[in-house]
């Protein structure tokens, strides 16, 4: 896969280079590399998180999305989609709930 950016390139912490596509933030050098993964983001996105059914899936140009809030949203399949389109409030902000962890074991000597 051909990179994105220059790699002596940082990327810059600023709202301005900043998209994101359903829950992942991706900031940018500047607004060619910007503009670059907006005109194809599933060719640079990896996996993402399907906002209705919260399952990891690999997007492609064909998988059916949608905008809102400045935010683009991709979804596993349209179904999924058109639950989004009927309650967007309902899933536009990540749900996520803390899992205990057990307590560590020893390890062995």
């Amino acid at each position: 896969m051909p990179s994105l950016f220059d790699t002596a390139t940082n990327a810059s912490l600023d709202a301005g280079h900043r998209v994101f596509v359903n829950y992942e933030s991706f900031f940018f050098a500047g607004d060619a590399e910007r503009r670059r993964f907006l005109d194809e983001p599933t060719r640079w996105c990896g996996w993402l998180t399907d906002p209705v059914t919260m399952a990891r899936f690999l997007p492609d140009r064909n998988a059916p999305t949608t905008e809102r809030d400045g935010r683009i949203f991709y979804f596993a399949s349209d179904s999924t989609e058109a639950a989004f389109a009927a309650h967007p409030d309902s899933f536009a902000a990540p749900h996520t709930t803390m899992i205990a962890m057990r307590s560590p074991t020893p390890m062995a000597r």
